[in-house]
């Protein structure tokens, strides 16, 4: 069950990935968005990036890209980290600037990750390109230890009146197909995944309680992963989730 939380960590760092990729642009033209990411995402993570099509509807809000490859840094053994066939983000677009974000359609077909050792320190790769964001290993450090300061005051602070509530979601349907893991030497396919209506009968529900749904609804239909799951052995157990928490840290890092 670790491995799929490992799995599940990996696409939330893809969807980050393709927002940063976005972010960096001023501009909210597919072609203009998608030159300024090509030009300014390899400086960020250190390696190399493509992103092939790329197309935004904001009155529609309707997001598609297809072709992202997002390389390893220098000194691995895997050449690409992420890849990704298509991906198709479609939103009520008034719903945007509600309480209530209402998504008609999550799609990702054809998705690729890595998660293997390498480079002059022989760290993850998603670790390495944490660094390269932060500027250094020194500097991710000090940024990471701030931020935990920062969050524990957040923490003892009471809750401001008038605050406003937080963001919830709906998702009509969410599709995952062709997934790829390949965890050190080991690949692994991950059979499709279709959800709908998260979020529905409760109004909406927090980005926690969706991506609980999300996940106990994958761990009722993931008998058919049992002899692949048995193949890794400890490794899954000891590399799996640090791999995956420095890939979610990293989006975070290069998001902000």
């Amino acid at each position: 069950m670790k491995f799929l939380k490992f799995v599940f960590k990996a696409l939330l760092w893809i969807v980050a990935l393709v927002l940063v990729a976005l972010l960096l642009s001023p501009l909210w033209l597919g072609p203009a968005a998608k030159t300024a990411a090509n030009a300014i995402v390899p400086g960020k993570i250190g390696a190399e990036f493509r992103l092939e099509r790329l197309s935004i509807n904001p009155y529609a809000a309707r997001v598609e890209l297809g072709d992202l490859r997002v390389a390893n840094p220098p000194g691995y053994s895997e050449e690409a980290a992420v890849t990704v066939g298509d991906f198709v983000f479609d939103a009520e677009p008034l719903s945007l600037a509600s309480d209530v974000i209402h998504i008609e359609e999550l799609i990702v077909r054809d998705v690729f990750v890595s998660y293997v050792k390498g480079g002059k320190d022989d760290v993850f790769n998603f670790t390495q390109i944490q660094y390269n964001i932060a500027g250094g290993k020194e500097k991710y450090e000090a940024g990471q230890a701030a931020k935990e300061a920062e969050e524990a005051k957040l923490k003892e602070r009471p809750e401001a009146e008038g605050e406003q509530p937080e963001k919830k979601v709906i998702i009509d349907k969410l599709q995952i197909t062709g997934l790829s893991i390949k965890l050190g030497p080991v690949p692994i396919k991950i059979p499709p995944i279709m959800l709908t209506d998260i979020g529905k009968e409760s109004g909406g529900s927090t980005l926690e309680d969706a991506w609980k749904q999300i996940y106990e609804s994958i761990i009722k239909a993931a008998g058919a992963l049992g002899e692949q799951l048995r193949s890794l052995g400890d490794f899954t157990a000891a590399a799996a989730g640090q791999a995956a928490d420095a890939a979610v840290k990293a989006a975070g890092a290069a998001t902000e």
